[in-house]
């Protein structure tokens, strides 16, 4: 749609409605990788408390801690991925705008801007997506690694 034919109200909402979201899809960013430290976090308390165990859980045990420590560096690889420098995409800022857009008029240099906002966000959701899956597979290694170092106290305790 060229912008001759969209309203100059609605573009208006478009824009006002829009404007922001590449910046708030950097927050969402941000927060999925301080969730991310959060799991990693945890993940090193539950393998330091496999250290409880008196090492009594003989071949059994010792299988069971090789599984929790294999989570933990699962968990710990999938986090530093996740923490990896991106490149996001933000709406044009000033120095772009004026190089770009100075001789527009207002209409077709905001319908410029949406188009622009639109695919930032686009490319930024597969950026969050990606990042909100790899958090989704480290808390799956954190669930595993719990279950092995419990798995793994039990056992050294009812050894005899």
């Amino acid at each position: 749609m060229a912008p001759a034919e969209i309203s100059g109200q609605t573009l208006d909402f478009i824009f006002d409605y829009t404007k922001d979201a590449p910046e708030k899809q950097l927050t969402d960013a941000g927060a999925l990788d301080a969730k991310a430290v959060q799991v990693f976090s945890a993940a090193s308390v539950i393998i330091g408390l496999g250290g409880l165990s008196d090492h009594s859980g003989g071949p059994v045990g010792a299988f069971l801690m090789l599984l929790a420590v294999t989570a933990y560096v699962f968990v710990g690889v999938t986090t530093l991925r996740n923490l990896g420098a991106r490149d996001f995409r933000r709406s044009l800022q000033a120095d772009v705008m004026w190089r770009k857009l100075w001789s527009y008029d207002v209409a077709d240099a905001k319908h410029s801007l949406v188009v622009n906002i639109a695919e930032a966000y686009k490319f930024n959701k597969g950026i969050i997506e990606d990042k909100a899956g790899r958090l989704q597979f480290a808390l799956g290694g954190l669930a595993v690694e719990v279950f092995f170092v419990c798995c793994a106290l039990v056992v050294s305790r009812l050894a005899p």
